[in-house]
């Protein structure tokens, strides 16, 4: 089940004063755990269950719904968990699992010791997750304020319909993505030519966006203002968009 984006806190809000709820929305990485196989799939189907140790097995026979995330305070750190995901070899995994313990954010249940939830509405699901032991490295995403998720910085908020069903693989407006963009001015110092006549921009660190005006061409170096998701270790920045050019 995927979701919509809003664009602005009002809308969120209103759908909020209608009776949806707002969940935190974590940056990590979106898996379905099969307790009973032991596995977590990612969206690509992969099974990345052996690149995290650290998370404690659920016995059972759940489909759970949920975000791998490793945290910084209350944050969740892509940059960090990036590298646990593309570390290699069992000795290098448990080493990156000690020093990077990871947590698995629960926020909805497909199946339910072995019956399918999918037909549910979200407030029974809700309910049903509440029933399960969860052991350490996997704790229940809670209910928060799009005030509140601004306060912290986090990267934004999911915003849910407490009637809907759960449909796979679907995008629908029962669920609603509101995100939480930083900006900053980046100098771009070289460029490509694209396919389409636009250009992609690239800094002398590495960070590259897409740009619709060939005439940046004549200005380089030239300085753009960022909208990005968030900002790797090595300065990078995760999903660049430039606004506009200064």
């Amino acid at each position: 089940m995927l979701a919509n984006s809003c664009k602005s806190d009002s809308v969120g809000n209103a759908l909020i004063d209608n009776g949806y709820i707002c969940e935190t929305k974590y940056d990590g990485t979106r898996v379905w755990y099969f307790t009973k196989d032991n596995k977590f799939i990612n969206r690509r189907g992969g099974n990345v269950r052996e690149n995290y140790p650290d998370i404690q097995k659920i016995g059972g026979d759940y489909v759970l719904d949920g975000e791998l995330c490793i945290f910084t305070a209350k944050k969740s750190d892509f940059s960090m968990l990036s590298v646990r995901e593309h570390t290699q070899h069992k000795f290098r995994i448990e080493l990156q699992a000690e020093k990077y313990p990871a947590t698995f954010m629960v926020f909805d249940i497909c199946r339910f010791e072995g019956k399918d939830t999918t037909s549910l509405p979200l407030k029974e699901r809700k309910k049903l997750l509440q029933k399960i032991k969860l052991p350490m490295g996997v704790r229940l995403v809670k209910e928060t304020t799009i005030k509140k998720a601004r306060e912290e910085k986090q990267e934004g908020v999911m915003i849910k319909d407490l009637n809907s069903i759960y449909e796979m693989g679907k995008r629908t407006d029962s669920w609603i993505k509101l995100k939480f963009n930083k900006e900053k001015e980046v100098i771009f110092t070289t460029y490509e030519i694209n396919t389409d006549n636009s250009l992609t921009l690239e800094s002398e660190n590495g960070i590259r966006a897409k740009c619709n005006d060939i005439k940046v061409k004549d200005k380089m170096p030239v300085t753009c203002e960022v909208e990005y998701l968030s900002e790797y270790a090595n300065g990078k920045l995760r999903f660049p968009i430039i606004k506009r050019v200064l």
